[in-house]
């Protein structure tokens, strides 16, 4: 009696086996025959852009078409698809949904009719190898699409039309034609790319701050122990040199070059001190500068500067900057140039401005720390 079951089981697994191959075979077939055998691949080279940057744009298309084996097989398309103007057939979305315009309108080859061969219809195809693509490449997609007007996030997609067909065959004079309306014959339209987005960012406002030099004369006592004595200086002419626009024989900036600089390079901005010592240079834009301070009563010897750096932490719109340079009194009398360097806010207090000073009988060194007045 198992022995009975057993065999039949086996005759229905015999007679039913073939079904399912056949049902399975259907099933990819259906399957294969609505997934598109060309592929599109959209890229773009980043995500943000400034308003002029160019965008460039890479559009890839390539046989995308596998046999129940997976291995790939020839895609037959009508004449001409291969080879339009891809990039040409992107669709792209403006910030507000608005489609963008475009500034080319490329070649257009219009579809050849067909023509009758006793009860067919054929007209011309190519036939695109399993490994063929082509890949077009955009520098500035800006010069195809009016884009740039509209500031914000883009979205970019290339349609167009594909029609494959199940057959073709070759003419005496070499060329293949498919026939219209044949059995497996299929249209995709529209054949879509992946989507992407981009945004055209504005142009971020440049940071505008003041920056405000204090000039000091320092009178040094003598003494093992000198004390020293810190005056403003009234009238002194301070000028603001912006570091990039130096010559570069002088971009060694020190105070061996101060005088040359002073003497052949024309400053940004020039002020004289009020009776507080203080020059305030407004309107200034972010970036790295040299302060040069000079007294008409001590000449060459009392030129000074100091180098504000576009790093500082003071610098933000409205802000103020402050350093600090001075000219030195030794005890017999004569005028040495202080040396200025415009220290760091320590980290551990970062609000807190003020002046230090380290004082020797050779130099006067003054640490402007940088921050808001």
């Amino acid at each position: 009696m198992i022995r009975n079951k057993l065999m039949k089981n086996r005759l229905h697994i015999r007679w039913t086996l073939p079904f399912w191959l056949v049902f399975c075979l259907c099933l990819f077939f259906a399957v294969s025959c609505q997934k598109p055998p060309i592929k599109i691949n959209l890229i773009a080279d980043q995500t943000s852009y400034r308003p002029q940057e160019p965008i460039k744009i890479q559009i890839r298309i390539y046989n995308d078409n596998f046999n129940f084996f997976g291995q790939k097989k020839p895609v037959i398309t009508r004449k001409g698809f291969f080879t339009q103007d891809f990039h040409l057939r992107l669709n792209i979305l403006d910030p507000n949904g608005g489609a963008v315009a475009h500034t080319h309108s490329g070649s257009a080859t219009e579809p050849t009719l067909p023509y009758r061969s006793g009860n067919r219809f054929l007209v011309p195809v190519e036939i695109i190898k399993p490994d063929d693509e082509n890949i077009y490449v955009m520098d500035d997609a800006r010069k195809y699409y009016s884009m740039g007007e509209t500031y914000g996030w883009y979205t970019a997609i290339v349609r167009t039309s594909l029609e494959t067909f199940s057959r073709y065959r070759e003419y005496p004079t070499g060329e293949p034609y498919g026939e219209l309306f044949a059995f497996c014959n299929k249209t995709f339209d529209p054949l879509s790319s992946n989507k992407i987005r981009f945004e055209i960012a504005p142009v971020e406002p440049p940071i505008i701050s003041a920056i405000k030099a204090h000039v000091y004369l320092l009178k040094i006592a003598a003494a093992s122990q000198p004390d020293a004595t810190k005056t403003t200086l009234e009238n002194a002419e301070v000028r603001l040199y912006r570091v990039s626009k130096i010559p570069p024989d002088f971009k060694s900036v020190s105070g061996k070059t101060y005088g040359r600089i002073w003497n052949s390079v024309k400053p940004q901005q020039s002020r004289l001190t009020y009776s507080s010592g203080t020059a305030v240079f407004s309107g200034v834009a972010r970036d790295d500068y040299l302060v040069l301070s000079r007294h008409p009563v001590f000449a060459e010897l009392s030129l000074t500067g100091t180098l504000v750096e576009k790093d500082d932490s003071g610098w933000r719109t409205g802000g103020t900057i402050d350093c600090s340079l001075s000219v030195t009194r030794q005890p017999d009398g004569t005028m040495v140039p202080g040396r200025t360097v415009q220290s760091r806010t320590p980290k551990k207090d970062k609000k807190s401005i003020g002046f230090a000073q380290q004082i020797s009988t050779k130099e006067v060194i003054i640490h402007g720390s940088g921050g808001n007045n």
